[in-house]
């Protein structure tokens, strides 16, 4: 069923997580190596190298973890995997920070969320990165107390993109998907790319099945004035969701630019509304390659 608001809504400051640890993950002929662990809670700057066909590539990625994390051991946590815009690519992971909830973790280590955000480098290729960003997905979940039937997936623009093709590719490890100003396929990932100045390497394959991701809710977020990414691409997303009986969420801020992103985050309603969907069972992360893949 499609809901659409074209109101900006309440607006709230927001929590954030971060944390890792170093162990190996060996998924088919990729291994991913945690290099450093988060000491306690807060947002911290980790790095992991991810080796796959005889290459080993250095990223980077900030992990939060709230407060009173580790208070109870039992406690299991949800978690955000948040993936930024075009303009943070590169090495400053600080610029990670200006945006989202990386930038909520940092104002309050209250927030109730344990947060991933992966720094994607300039010019990287594209599937690489969207396979070492589920093999570091799959080892925090199991280095720290996540719980998996609340894990959620978002990101703006380029994230957007993002979000939507990882939800696609792995409709059942996340509970709920919110993709901001993005849209689906490759194609339109590759032209917001260039715009940028920035190549797009390794970014093939057939388009999206909206069905697909249509198994998990979506809450989409577009401004009506974008000059960036046109709006477009989420309308047409949203109504092939729709008429695959998806449970879709549609904000369209009217004469909003490419920043829908900062009323979104900020506004408390949003993690409400995560926080509402659960896949219904907590299981792991399967590794990378056996996860369920829309690609023929």
């Amino acid at each position: 069923m499609l809901r659409m608001d074209t109101t900006t809504g309440r607006t709230a400051g927001i929590p954030v997580v971060s944390s890792l640890c170093a162990l190996v993950a060996v998924v088919a002929l990729s291994v991913i190596a945690l290099d450093e662990t988060a000491q306690g809670p807060g947002q911290h700057t980790l790095q992991f190298d991810y080796a796959s066909g005889g290459v080993t590539h250095q990223l980077q990625y900030l992990l939060f973890l709230p407060e009173t994390y580790g208070d109870d051991p039992s406690e299991r946590w949800p978690l955000i995997f948040f993936h930024h815009g075009a303009g943070e690519n590169g090495s400053n992971i600080e610029l990670i920070k200006v945006h989202g909830p990386p930038k909520i973790a940092e104002r309050q280590p209250d927030f109730q969320f344990i947060v991933v955000s992966p720094l994607a480098p300039n010019n990287a290729d594209f599937n690489l990165l969207v396979d070492a960003w589920m093999v570091l997905l799959d080892d925090v979940t199991t280095a720290y107390s996540v719980d998996t039937s609340r894990m959620y997936i978002t990101g703006l623009s380029q994230g957007g993109y993002l979000t939507w093709e990882l939800a696609a590719r792995h409709p059942n490890t996340f509970a709920a998907a919110v993709p901001i100003a993005g849209g689906a396929g490759l194609g339109g990932f590759c032209r917001l790319l260039r715009s940028f100045g920035q190549g797009c390497e390794g970014a093939q394959g057939p388009e999206i099945d909206p069905c697909i991701v249509g198994q998990m809710p979506v809450w989409v977020f577009h401004g009506d004035a974008d000059s960036v990414v046109d709006p477009t691409n989420s309308v047409t997303m949203v109504e092939q969701l729709t008429a695959c009986g998806g449970d879709v969420d549609f904000t369209l801020y009217p004469g909003v630019d490419h920043d829908s992103w900062t009323a979104t985050y900020d506004n408390a309603a949003l993690y409400d509304w995560m926080l509402s969907h659960s896949t219904g069972s907590a299981t792991s992360v399967a590794p990378a390659g056996k996860l369920p893949v829309v690609w023929g």
